[in-house]
């Protein structure tokens, strides 16, 4: 599914160029389970954005289904975004002012999808992950747990290829961080393409496969 060759990026700073990744070679296929572990500051979380078609780098190749990302213009990428790639990040990004229901079928409103199947599909999510009877609350009216739920089941309702998920357990207690590991798992084990930024060790040892980002360069092992 991805195949990143070479990809380097650096930023412009006042004392020159900062490079960021250095030449990384990164294979995840459709039924990978893949966390890369890091220090704050390592490129993590660049290295998500780059595979997400936000970001871009300055050398290398990035081929998604055979698709060289880099090649994509603008509009292109948006599409490839919102067909490919559901996201999953630390802070939830939960609209405040919409319900719970709404929130979930925001990226269904983006690719047009009819009222009705927009409301049924989002449902069907909050079912899946326990929060049928939560669809008229806010974000403020849930416990952190429940508003990474719902981040996840917004990332869901697009039926992506891929899952990425930035630090998903950062903000969370154990208990929470746990649940959400045991949902990732499961996801995992139905088909979801799933790559997962952390710096914790511990949440690393849940996925079938690590990378150590470590001054810009990505190698495996065990953690």
């Amino acid at each position: 599914m991805i195949s990143l060759q070479k990809v380097r990026k650096g930023y412009h700073s006042s004392e020159g160029v900062l490079d960021v990744l250095k030449g990384v070679d990164l294979n995840v296929q459709q039924s990978d389970f893949v966390s890369l572990l890091g220090r704050s500051g390592e490129g993590k979380s660049t290295l998500l954005n780059i595979l997400g078609g936000f970001d871009s780098f300055n050398s290398g190749s990035y081929e998604f289904n055979g698709i060289e990302v880099s090649s994509l213009n603008s509009s292109e990428l948006t599409t490839f975004r919102m067909n490919n790639i559901g996201f999953v990040f630390q802070s939830f990004h939960l609209i405040k002012h919409l319900t719970v229901l709404k929130n979930i079928e925001l990226p269904l409103l983006l690719q047009k999808v009819s009222k009705t199947e927009r409301r049924v599909r989002s449902l069907a999510m909050l079912k899946r992950l326990g929060l049928e009877d939560k669809q008229d609350y806010y974000p403020r009216q849930l416990s952190g747990g429940q508003c990474q739920r719902v981040a996840i089941a917004r990332a869901l309702v697009v039926k992506p290829s891929l899952i990425l998920a930035d630090e998903p357990t950062g903000s969370l207690d154990r208990e929470n961080a746990d649940s959400i590991l045991n949902l990732f798992q499961e996801l995992n084990q139905e088909g979801h393409c799933i790559v997962l930024v952390t710096h914790d060790p511990l949440v690393a040892q849940r996925t079938n496969r690590t990378y150590k980002l470590q001054q810009g360069v990505l190698r495996t092992g065990n953690v």
